[in-house]
C-alpha cells in the first residue's frame, strides 16, 4: 500500500482529483496514512478507500450516474449532499469531537497542537472559518505547529477526515516528545510508544475512524426515511385501490361482506391489513364469480393484482 502511494499514475490521479500541486502533494505524511492502511483488513480497507478518494454513494455521486434527478441531502436539511457532508450535516445528531480530543490528551499532545487542531475541525465542521495558528515566535514547538496549521490549511480541513494531514504535525509533536524525554527524572522510563510518527499513524486512524462512524449514522438515519418514504407511496396505492372497488361495488345488490365496513375505518388499518382486505377481495370475486359462472370485470382484477403485486415485489426487496 504504501508502495502504491508513490506510483506516478496514482499520485497523478490523487493530484488532479484534489487540485494539488507537488508542493502540496508532499507536505502530507504519506508514510503514516500507507502504514494505517496496510494494518487493515481487506473489507474495511475497501470501505476506507472509498470514503477517501468520495466513491461512497452519496445523492451527488448517484446524480452523477443518473439514478437520481436532486443531489439535495435525504435527511432534509436542504443542501446539496457531497461527499463529505456527512461530517457537518444539521439533520444529523450533532458532531462530537470530542473521543478525538480525549484521545490526544490520553496520547500527551502538545498542548498548541491539540488547540490548533480541535480548534480548526470544529470550525470546519460548523462551516466557520479557520482562524491562522498565532504562537510565540521565539518557541520551536509554536513554530512548528503554525507551520503545521498553514500547510494544513493548503491541503484541505477536509483532508484531515481522510487522513491527510502534514508532515509537520509529526515533527511538532516529535519535538513535544523529545522535550518531554528531556525533562523525566532518570529514575522514569519513557515510553517507546511517544514519538512523532506512531503519534501520527494512531491519529489517522481516529480521524479516519471518526469519519466512518458518522458515515455509519447517515445510512441509518437516510435508510430510516426512505423506508418510511416507501411505506407511505405503498399505503397510498393500497388506498386508491381500494377505494376504487369500495366505491364500484358497495352499493351493489348483492354485495360482499367486505364492504359492510365504513371505507374510512378500512382505509385507516395499516399497510399488512390492506393487503389482506385486497386478498379477501379478490378470493371472494373469483368465488363469486365461480358460483355466477362469471369473472370479474378486467378493469377489477387489473387494479388488485397490480396492486398485490407491486406489495409483494417491494416486500421481497426489503
Amino acid at each position: 500500500m504504501r508502495t502504491a502511494l508513490t506510483a506516478p499514475s496514482l499520485q497523478e490521479y490523487i493530484k488532479r482529483k484534489e487540485n494539488w500541486d507537488d508542493h502540496i502533494f508532499f507536505m502530507i505524511d504519506w508514510q503514516a496514512h500507507g502504514s494505517y492502511l496496510a494494518s487493515l483488513p481487506f473489507p474495511k480497507r475497501t470501505n476506507v478507500i472509498k470514503m477517501i478518494h468520495n466513491w461512497q454513494y452519496t445523492k451527488s455521486r448517484a446524480m452523477l450516474f443518473e439514478e437520481t434527478e436532486r443531489s439535495s441531502c435525504p435527511m432534509g436539511c436542504g443542501k446539496d449532499e457531497t461527499a463529505m457532508h456527512h461530517l457537518g450535516c444539521s439533520c444529523l445528531p450533532a458532531a462530537d469531537l470530542r473521543s478525538i480530543n480525549r484521545w490526544m490528551s490520553h496520547q500527551n499532545t502538545a498542548p498548541p497542537v491539540q488547540l490548533a487542531i480541535m480548534r480548526s475541525l470544529k470550525a470546519w465542521i460548523a462551516g466557520e472559518p479557520i482562524i491562522p495558528f498565532s504562537g510565540i515566535t521565539t518557541d520551536k514547538l509554536d513554530r512548528l505547529t503554525a507551520l503545521a496549521h498553514t500547510e494544513q490549511s493548503l491541503i484541505g480541513w477536509a483532508q484531515v477526515f481522510k487522513g491527510r494531514l502534514s508532515k509537520k504535525w509529526t515533527l511538532a509533536q516529535g519535538s513535544w516528545y523529545d522535550h518531554m524525554r528531556h525533562n523525566l527524572p532518570s529514575s522514569e522510563k519513557f515510553p517507546k510508544r511517544y514519538t512523532g510518527p506512531i503519534w501520527m499513524k494512531k491519529l489517522v486512524a481516529q480521524l479516519i475512524f471518526y469519519n466512518l462512524n458518522r458515515w455509519q449514522i447517515r445510512n441509518e438515519a437516510a435508510h430510516a426515511t426512505e423506508s418510511a418514504e416507501e411505506y407511505s407511496k405503498i399505503r397510498e396505492m393500497h388506498q386508491s385501490t381500494i377505494t376504487a372497488l369500495y366505491q364500484r361495488h358497495s352499493a351493489e345488490p348483492d354485495t360482499n361482506a367486505l364492504y359492510k365496513q365504513p371505507l374510512q375505518d378500512i382505509l385507516n388499518m395499516p399497510n399488512e391489513r390492506l393487503v389482506n382486505w385486497l386478498q379477501s377481495h379478490s378470493a371472494s370475486s373469483a368465488y363469486r364469480a365461480q358460483q355466477h359462472h362469471d369473472t370479474p370485470s378486467p378493469h377489477t382484477q387489473h387494479l388488485i393484482q397490480q396492486d398485490i403485486h407491486t406489495f409483494i415485489r417491494h416486500d421481497t426487496e426489503r
